[in-house]
């Protein structure tokens, strides 16, 4: 009932009619090779299977979770084709893949069912952004287009009702971490395997958030 997209289509930048310059998208850059999918569109079929810069990827996102990973969809040199499973683990989509049926979690790539279980699919450096700032920068970059050959219809958010309440439904099964809203969106960084996350709340009034580092984390 959740189609992936396996042939995308795209327009380039100075074309494009239908998006304004505040929707918010995904942006993949591969080799000089810029792309822009926008949320819109990954809501109603949350996986593109795509080749960006010569490189199979599958541009992922979860509209329960507002998770956006881009993973390189190739295993033991073998491109493999993501879809929607259907099933959902702590309101995270669940991916499989046609070759195996293995089931995938997409917040963290890892395979949890099946014969490839145990196994994780490389993540690629994406970002969210909005079209607007997108176009500014690749002015003559590609961006997925409002016809993907199945009818389908982009711009209504079928899961207002669910983003808008205080925790999630039954999907999630464990217990609820009561630090911050349980649906509060948070920019996550994991650098070597140190996790951290940043709430939008925050953001919106710091605006720039310093790592002891000295790396610093920015909103737009």
């Amino acid at each position: 009932l959740i189609p992936p997209i396996d042939v995308p289509m795209f327009e380039r930048v100075p074309v494009v009619e239908w998006l304004s310059d505040v929707d918010p998208g995904v942006v993949l850059v591969i080799g000089g090779d810029a792309r822009f999918y926008p949320l819109s569109v990954l809501t109603r079929h949350e996986i593109v299977n795509d080749r960006v810069g010569g490189t199979a990827v599958a541009v992922t996102y979860c509209p329960l979770c507002n998770t956006a990973v881009v993973f390189e969809r190739v295993l033991d040199g073998e491109e493999i084709r993501l879809g929607v499973s259907g099933l959902l683990r702590n309101s995270d989509l669940v991916m499989w893949d046609r070759d195996t049926t293995s089931l995938w979690q997409q917040v963290t790539g890892d395979a949890i069912v099946g014969v490839h279980a145990g196994r994780s699919l490389e993540v690629l450096p994406s970002r969210l952004t909005s079209f607007g700032s997108y176009a500014e920068a690749y002015p003559q970059g590609l961006a997925l287009g409002p016809d993907q050959g199945i009818g389908a219809v982009y711009g209504a958010n079928p899961y207002v009702g669910y983003s808008s309440r205080p925790e999630p439904y039954s999907l999630f099964a464990g217990e609820l971490d009561d630090r911050l809203p349980a649906l509060e969106r948070v920019v996550a960084v994991d650098e070597a395997g140190e996790v951290k996350g940043y709430p939008f709340s925050v953001l919106a009034d710091e605006i720039v958030v310093n790592f002891a580092d000295g790396a610093s984390l920015e909103a737009e």
